[in-house]
């Protein structure tokens, strides 16, 4: 485990820099969570781990995942205005 952490690290403070110089914190923020929501489904993390798919692919499938749980809880927790 504290191989994947290290692992994890230049990417997560990348990622951070980022949205720090975007003034964009929040919105990664929002990102990230349903990323990690998604990759808690057992079916999304079967085919994450799967040596049958290339990187690319693995990549494609999470976005569309990921976009499609996205649109699910913004339409079920609809932004208010004030």
């Amino acid at each position: 485990m504290a191989e994947l952490v290290t692992l994890a690290r230049p990417y997560a403070k990348a990622a951070f820099e980022v949205a720090m110089a975007d003034s964009g914190l929040e919105n990664w923020s929002n990102m990230l969570a349903v990323v990690a929501a998604v990759t808690e489904n057992d079916a999304v993390a079967s085919m994450l781990s799967s040596p049958a798919l290339a990187a690319e692919q693995v990549a494609q499938s999470l976005i569309k995942s990921s976009t499609t749980r996205a649109r699910i809880l913004f339409a079920c927790f609809p932004r208010t205005s004030g």
